[in-house]
């Protein structure tokens, strides 16, 4: 650590009552935000189960939702071992998102290492010429099918922060562009375990 005071150091020493009330007023703020992203998940259950996604999980630190069929469950870790991520839904610097813009992505963290590689073939296979952009340069074992949604940036995601009904609705737009790949992401983790 610097013994040396910087230009915005000095800003936050200079205001720091100010400066301790935007924390304070920024975490209140991010609480209300990860209530929204609950609620907006909760409204598309139904939706979701009719679709066949039993499994809906709301990771708010990274304003993530996440969803997967009940066969994709692992029994015993009560996890799915692939699922469908929705993420990144508000803006960079909420909690822990990092990202410019939401995606959507398949996943695999729970998967062994070596069946991630095999499950990612097999999707990869089945996605071979089927259109769209699922299949590109940012997959990999643990994320083998997704993208980005580059129409939304931070300008777009404060506003579905602000508005719950249109955060359900893109959310719900976002998330069924990629369902559709549910029966190839179901016969490729088949394939991977055998069944």
């Amino acid at each position: 650590m610097t013994d040396n005071v910087g230009q915005v150091d000095a800003v936050l020493f200079k205001r720091w009552t100010d400066a301790v009330a935007l924390r304070d007023a920024m975490a209140e703020l991010e609480g209300r935000m990860s209530e929204r992203l609950e609620k907006a998940a909760e409204s598309l259950q139904p939706w979701l189960e009719e679709q066949g996604y039993s499994f809906v999980e709301v990771e708010a630190k990274y304003a993530r939702v996440n969803v997967a069929r009940a066969n994709w469950m692992n029994k015993k870790k009560q996890q799915p071992c692939v699922w469908i991520a929705l993420d990144a839904l508000f803006p960079y610097g909420f909690r822990k998102v990092q990202e410019e813009h939401p995606l959507v992505w398949v996943r695999t963290y729970n998967l062994e290492k070596d069946d991630r590689r095999v499950f990612q073939e097999h999707l990869t296979n089945r996605l071979r010429g089927k259109g769209g952009d699922w299949i590109n340069e940012d997959c990999s074992r643990d994320y083998p099918a997704g993208h980005y949604i580059a129409t939304h940036g931070d300008r777009e995601r404060l506003a579905l922060a602000q508005d719950p009904e249109a955060l359900a609705t893109f959310a719900r737009e976002a998330l069924a562009s990629i369902l559709i790949l549910g029966d190839d992401v179901e016969a490729a983790l088949q394939e991977t375990l055998g069944k």
